[in-house]
């Protein structure tokens, strides 16, 4: 480059500026490629889908779930509450078969009050589950993916469940 009077002008930069701004602008290509990687990976899974369940997953909700992974808190969240929710449904099982156990030490598991017991108990784990299931989605909605949001709904459901199948398997990527 050439400055006043034809003379050549030399930039002075610190070595160790430049040396951030290549390391950032690396990270940011890193970045950029595996955000590619799982934007081409999800659409391939939501091509396997329902016709019907695809016309819920756009392409800007394949982009903000392929952006919602990058920083791999979502794939944090989504192995905690896996663990979470295995500990819960040992605890419930282990509770339903206690109570199975003393009907059948008191053979009380054929009358009508050890099965109307047994419906109590069965009644009390399906809330139990529902009210855990809501507290997931919540969580879910909060960490930004798509399609996540506290819902009764069938469809909606099938849909997340599939979601959460596909955060797993890029977690392995």
């Amino acid at each position: 480059m050439q400055g006043q009077g034809g003379r050549l002008y030399k930039a002075h930069v610190d070595p160790s500026v430049l040396a951030r701004v290549r390391e950032e602008w690396s990270r940011q290509q890193t970045r950029q490629k595996r955000h590619s990687r799982y934007v081409d990976v999800i659409r391939e899974l939501a091509a396997k889908l329902s016709e019907e369940q695809r016309r819920r997953v756009s392409s800007d909700v394949i982009y903000d779930l392929a952006t919602s992974l990058l920083d791999g808190t979502v794939f944090e969240i989504v192995r905690e509450l896996e663990e979470i929710q295995q500990i819960l449904e040992r605890d419930l099982l282990n509770r339903r078969m206690k109570v199975v156990n003393v009907q059948r030490a008191s053979q009380s598991a054929e009358t009508p009050e050890g099965e109307a017991a047994m419906r109590e108990v069965d009644q009390g784990i399906i809330l139990d589950l529902d009210q855990r299931v809501a507290e997931q989605q919540a969580t879910l909605q909060r960490a930004g993916i798509p399609c996540m949001m506290p819902t009764n709904k069938r469809e909606d459901i099938v849909l997340q469940m599939e979601i959460l199948r596909w955060i797993q398997r890029l977690s392995r990527l």
